[in-house]
């Protein structure tokens, strides 16, 4: 699910999931400077997934930061999801 609602110029550097959460570390360029949209898109479309959301109490995004490579900005955000109790 992660991947079908992934953004064209997003991707995913690290997952990781334990008994409580989940933590999607992850980076986006954009020619257009759409950087924030893109990230609040694909965290739109995941909520939306209702077999993907039905597990999570909350879902958010929790931190980005901006750098440049060459002449292209990136950011580098962080997805927090904290599971629900079973």
């Amino acid at each position: 699910k992660l991947s079908l609602n992934l953004p064209v110029g997003v991707w995913f550097n690290d997952i990781s999931l334990t008994k409580q959460n989940i933590t999607i570390q992850g980076s986006v360029i954009s020619l257009k400077m759409e950087e924030l949209n893109l990230i609040n898109k694909l965290i739109n479309s995941l909520k939306a997934d209702n077999e993907f959301f039905k597990d999570f109490a909350s879902f958010e995004l929790s931190n980005v930061q901006h750098r440049t490579v060459g002449s292209y900005d990136v950011a580098d955000f962080v997805l927090a999801g904290a599971l629900k109790s079973k």
